[in-house]
């Protein structure tokens, strides 16, 4: 999605299995079912349907989670405002704004997804206009460190850093199909990018995690995605996006729009994972632009729990229309589907 309020909040590193001890074996891994009420959630927004301001309390009741609850393994991941990097890198504050909005039990020591750019994350970009190969070629790792170095400034010692997310699609300037992007070069700058944003957290942060982050429709709108895969001991987990969207609205039953749309991308993306022995994760999806849609959820849920990976967490993006104050039989679905029994 473009619109993007990117700090994300994760359970202990230790727990989700990313980070120092993952696995990078290319076997393919075996198959295996998850519990959907069992999955780490993320919430983008987190907003009481009633108010709609956000509400951790709401949500810990609402799905019988405890926002932490120390082990990481039943915690409900908050998704919060934080800030894209945009070239001012002096003025980066790190998540100090999401630190100061976490309850009292935040355990310094989980770990935070952040999303880690080479340029601007939301429109004004970065005025210089930095282009992919720039950062591939290692111009902007000072700063990369630099956020590195913040993050660890506001009592946090590990992260997990979703590196150029939605990279597949048009939506931003390290995108595949961005105007003016070097198609010809763009998997070796992308590599390269990514290589060097690696490099450049993990000499601040060494037990830093990665998530490679496609869109929904990579398998049409990127044919050379796998070419831009940065190999399997640089990715700790395989990750996409999906949602229910408004340019959609042509196919009018629920069910046939999500196996249009959603379905391939999360089984190709899966399987990759599970080909690369990674764990699997849906960082970000919604529904709300074609209405009230439960069909979504139940669909996403039994996904989910036959997911040929691990999945180490899903992302909700409780945010505009896709806000479940507009939803209610969406929310009853969700809770429904993901609450702790």
């Amino acid at each position: 999605m473009n619109r993007r309020t990117l700090l994300e909040l994760a359970a202990a590193i230790g727990s989700l299995g990313i980070g120092l001890g993952h696995r990078t074996s290319s076997a393919a891994a075996p198959s295996r079912r998850n519990d959907p009420h069992r999955i780490p959630l993320a919430m983008q927004g987190a907003s009481n349907p009633t108010t709609g301001t956000t509400d951790f309390a709401y949500w810990a009741g609402q799905l019988n989670m405890p926002v932490f609850d120390n082990t990481g393994n039943y915690s409900i991941l908050f998704m919060c405002n934080g800030i894209g990097l945009q070239g001012d890198w002096d003025q980066f504050s790190g998540d100090a704004y999401t630190s100061s909005h976490m309850p009292a039990n935040d355990d310094p020591n989980l770990s935070r997804y952040y999303p880690l750019v080479p340029l601007g994350s939301h429109p004004p970009a970065d005025p210089s206009d930095p282009t992919l190969a720039q950062a591939a070629s290692g111009s902007f790792n000072a700063n990369y460190a630099n956020a590195a170095v913040q993050f660890i400034g506001t009592g946090r010692s590990s992260a997990v850093w979703r590196l150029m997310w939605e990279w597949t699609s048009d939506g931003y300037p390290w995108s595949y199909s961005w105007p003016a992007q070097d198609q010809a070069n763009y998997a070796a700058n992308f590599i390269g990018a990514w290589q060097q944003m690696r490099a450049a957290v993990r000499s601040v942060m060494p037990n830093s995690g990665f998530v490679w982050n496609l869109n929904q429709d990579f398998l049409t709108a990127c044919p050379i995605w796998q070419d831009c895969y940065p190999g399997d001991d640089s990715v700790d987990v395989i990750g996409i996006d999906t949602y229910d969207q408004g340019w959609m609205s042509s196919v009018t039953d629920p069910l046939a729009r999500f196996n249009q749309f959603s379905l391939p991308g999360l089984q190709a993306a899966a399987q990759f994972a599970a080909a690369h022995g990674k764990q699997f994760a849906v960082c970000e999806w919604g529904v709300g632009e074609n209405g009230d849609n439960p069909v979504f959820v139940r669909q996403m849920a039994a996904f989910l729990a036959s997911c040929p990976a691990p999945v180490t967490y899903h992302g909700y993006y409780d945010v505009g229309d896709f806000d479940f104050q507009n939803s209610p039989q969406t929310l009853a679905a969700f809770i429904a589907a993901f609450a702790r029994g």
